[in-house]
């Protein structure tokens, strides 16, 4: 884990710099029509999909990426659903959190913070994996440095809005936002894609399978000359080792996942009791 907040700071700034234009007018584009789609109750529920295609714009972009003006829309409205309900997930786990004198709700809202940037990145996770995965990687960046960020973000931004009259919130956006962009990408910088781990394991089995064994047995047996079938080559073992590591890791975060998981149920639980 390579987490350091003044690497995501000065990152995040030399990114939104140097693509200030797009992500200012995409942001733009996004708050009128968050604006707008507010006026109305209904309208309320597209706002989650218009801030997902934003946020997934960001992270195109963070890769280098090409980004039109207005493109991420499609992106959000695809993928409209799952937006609405993580942030309808969201929204009342870290609301009922702030009502257990406030300091849950502080936590989670931390916890959660990257689940909408995890969603936005890896559409086919689920909502509840997006919001456990979110908690895994804050946990591994450190609850209180993702904290101090935010509240340097957050102080900064009081800070020039009250001496601008709150103009300065249309100016510092961009920047705001691709460093909390570039604190995502620090935080999963390390970690491979859930996919990519089942590849190589299946990979490695078909490499370890009696097929690829006997394969590797008959190549050795005409180079050497003799039979080596009770034998394993120190690939194959560096393999099965590598295997072993990744189902244990796989392991891992499965018992994580469901850990989290009774967490979120027993906190139901206790809030359907309150009630």
């Amino acid at each position: 884990m390579n987490f350091e907040i003044e690497k995501a700071i000065t990152q995040g700034l030399n990114v939104a710099k140097d693509n200030f234009l797009v992500i200012w007018v995409n942001g733009i584009i996004a708050g009128l029509a968050s604006v707008l789609a507010a006026i109305t109750i209904i309208g309320l529920i597209v706002i989650p999909a218009i801030l997902g295609g934003y946020l997934e714009s960001l992270i195109r972009i963070r890769r280098g990426e090409d980004v039109q003006i207005g493109d991420f829309f499609t992106y959000g409205f695809n993928h409209f659903g799952s937006f609405l309900g993580l942030a309808l997930l969201l929204s009342l786990g870290i609301f009922f959190g702030f009502l257990f004198f406030i300091i849950p709700g502080v936590f989670l809202s931390v916890a959660w913070f990257f689940a909408m940037y995890v969603k936005a990145d890896n559409p086919n996770v689920t909502v509840t994996d997006a919001m456990s995965m979110s908690m895994s990687l804050v946990s591994k960046v450190g609850w209180f440095k993702l904290f101090a960020l935010l509240l340097i973000i957050a102080v900064a931004s009081f800070i020039l809005n009250t001496f601008t009259f709150n103009i300065a919130s249309l100016l510092i956006y961009p920047f705001t936002y691709m460093i909390y962009v570039e604190a995502y990408f620090l935080a999963t910088e390390n970690d491979e894609p859930i996919n990519t781990k089942s590849n190589d394991i299946k990979m490695i089995n078909e490499v370890t399978s009696p097929e690829a064994n006997d394969a590797s047995t008959n190549n050795d047996a005409q180079k050497d000359g003799s039979s080596v079938d009770d034998e394993e080559t120190e690939e194959i073992k560096n393999l099965k080792e590598k295997q072993e590591k990744e189902l244990q890791e796989l392991k891992e975060i499965e018992r994580l996942k469901a850990k989290q998981a009774k967490e979120m149920e027993d906190l139901k639980n206790e809030l359907s009791k309150k009630d």
